[in-house]
């Protein structure tokens, strides 16, 4: 189910292939999300979630600021049936319900896939960019009740900055930014809303726009074991 904006969300990201080949001088911000200076992977402590290597062997660190878990989000994902992800415009998802399915205990996945018919057969809006906290609560309630998930997950791109740390030794640095919703069919509410920053220093070993989806939907699987699990301690060994 692509759009003209999904078709905007992958020319900004080719854009992000080009500016980690290339050095760059000052700090460039390309979309209008709030301003926030990208650490640097060559520093030797990276003090985010966790820092991913990709298959080639790049690093990415992962960051989740402005992070809210309610307080009976583990019972409510370790205790859920099934769980569904949102249509999105690349593999995150894809990746994360890969993931998911592998390590949790969940009885169903939806997939995005799956997802994107039950949200065209029903008339759902495909995309929660511009909706109001309401119209998305609302889509993911009429969502759940159709497909009968317990949990429903979507993300939403925010932007991407660079930061060339004009000032520093450190390396250059660009972060991808996104926002994670789970809304819980139990509490009809969002139990768990954050920002996951995707950190990649600037240079020749940069890691490809598969590679970076592939960082982000296991990071939100990550992330996900941790509720469950009441282990929500943001630093976590590179993975």
């Amino acid at each position: 189910m692509k759009s003209s904006n999904w078709s905007a969300v992958r020319a900004w990201r080719a854009m992000i292939l080009v500016l980690l080949a290339i050095p760059l001088s000052g700090c460039v911000a390309l979309a209008a999300a709030p301003l926030m200076m990208g650490a640097s992977l060559a520093t030797t402590g990276f003090f985010g979630y966790k820092l991913f290597q990709t298959a080639s062997g790049s690093e990415v660190g992962v960051e989740l600021p402005n992070e809210r878990i309610e307080p009976q989000a583990s019972q409510l994902v370790s205790g859920a049936d099934t769980l569904a992800f949102w249509t999105s415009s690349d593999r995150s998802l894809v990746v994360a319900a890969e993931q998911v399915e592998q390590a949790m205990g969940f009885a169903s996945v939806i997939t995005p896939s799956n997802a994107a018919r039950i949200i065209r057969d029903n008339d759902l809006p495909a995309e929660i960019d511009h909706l109001t906290t309401q119209e998305r609560r609302a889509a993911f309630e009429q969502f759940a009740a159709i497909s009968g998930a317990d949990l429903v997950l979507a993300i939403r791109t925010l932007g991407v900055e660079t930061d060339a740390n004009t000032f520093s030794f450190s390396r250059a640095a660009i972060t991808m930014r996104s926002r994670v919703h789970l809304y819980s069919r139990d509490t009809q509410s969002e139990i768990w809303v954050t920002e996951i920053d995707l950190i990649v220093g600037m240079g020749n070993d940069s890691p490809s726009e598969d590679e970076l989806e592939d960082v982000l939907g296991r990071a939100i699987a990550d992330r996900l074991n941790d509720i469950a699990t009441g282990n929500t301690t943001q630093t976590g060994d590179a993975s």
